[in-house]
């Protein structure tokens, strides 16, 4: 008998919403709704839907979408079960990720085809499960939610400029005076007054990147500054705010094209030859 496994969990610094993820799922449920909307993806196996006297065929890539009401079924089509993830939001969360909508969206079909896509949330939902710098997380999260929305569903959205200078600077100086704390995004959303979605378009429509993107950068050019000076990359890591070494070593690479030891190394060579020499 294959072996399912089963995980519920809420996050704390994200309100209206519920994450679950199935392994070797093989539970068929009933004709239901939800009073939320209810999102996922499909990792492993092949689901079958029913909705509206018609029965849909989702497999690994593809994105379950559900309007809140809705009555559906769910199933697995395999005896090893259907490994997926899910998430549940309601309309509070919603009107966050799409700011100025005048009615509530709705998606006009509950399987959707859209392997990018779905390797974003794929992603995003391990990244809540699993737990990681909150900025990072929560613009992952409504990045991707509001994508999904905006391509798939039937929405009337007030398209906003996006571009807030001077609440960017705002957003910039406090990142600098917080480098090493897992800031969250609601703080930057009550620095500001802006709400997260927009928020998060501003700030890279001014500077490039996302919050939580600079921040790392920000990380990066002291963690630099500190090697220089012969500070240990095992303290490094910890104190400028990475989840571990590991994390902290592939962000330095990836940004500066070299190990942090290799880094560290050089600038050790350049002390020891510009060291006065000894009498």
């Amino acid at each position: 008998m294959p072996i399912s496994r089963v995980l519920s969990w809420t996050v704390p610094e994200i309100p209206h919403l519920e994450c679950f993820r199935a392994i070797g799922f093989v539970h068929g449920y009933p004709r239901h709704s939800h009073s939320t909307w209810a999102i996922g993806v499909i990792d492993e196996g092949t689901a079958g839907i029913w909705y509206r006297g018609a029965n849909e065929l989702v497999g690994p890539g593809g994105i379950i979408a559900v309007n809140p009401g809705a009555v559906h079924t769910g199933y697995p089509l395999q005896k090893g079960g259907v490994s997926h993830s899910m998430l549940y939001l309601d309309d509070e969360l919603v009107k966050e990720v799409l700011p100025g909508i005048h009615t509530l969206p709705a998606f006009p079909q509950t399987t959707i085809p859209d392997s990018d896509l779905a390797s974003r949330l794929r992603s995003t939902c391990r990244s809540l499960e699993l737990g990681g710098p909150c900025l990072a997380v929560e613009t992952r999260l409504f990045s991707d939610l509001s994508c999904l929305f905006i391509r798939h569903a039937r929405v009337n959205v007030r398209q906003q400029a996006g571009f807030e200078p001077r609440h960017v600077a705002r957003i910039q100086e406090y990142l600098r005076a917080n480098l090493r704390r897992n800031v969250a995004l609601n703080e930057l959303a009550e620095l500001t007054g802006l709400s997260k979605a927009y928020l998060i378009r501003s700030f890279r429509r001014t500077v490039g990147m996302p919050p939580y993107e600079w921040l790392l950068q920000l990380r990066i050019e002291e963690g630099r500054q500190r090697l220089q000076n012969g500070d240990r990359i095992c303290d490094l890591a910890i104190e400028l705010g990475f989840a571990d070494q590991s994390h902290f070593h592939r962000r330095f690479k990836r940004l500066t094209g070299m190990t942090p030891s290799v880094y560290a190394e050089g600038h050790y060579r350049s002390r020891q030859k510009n060291a006065p020499a000894r009498q």
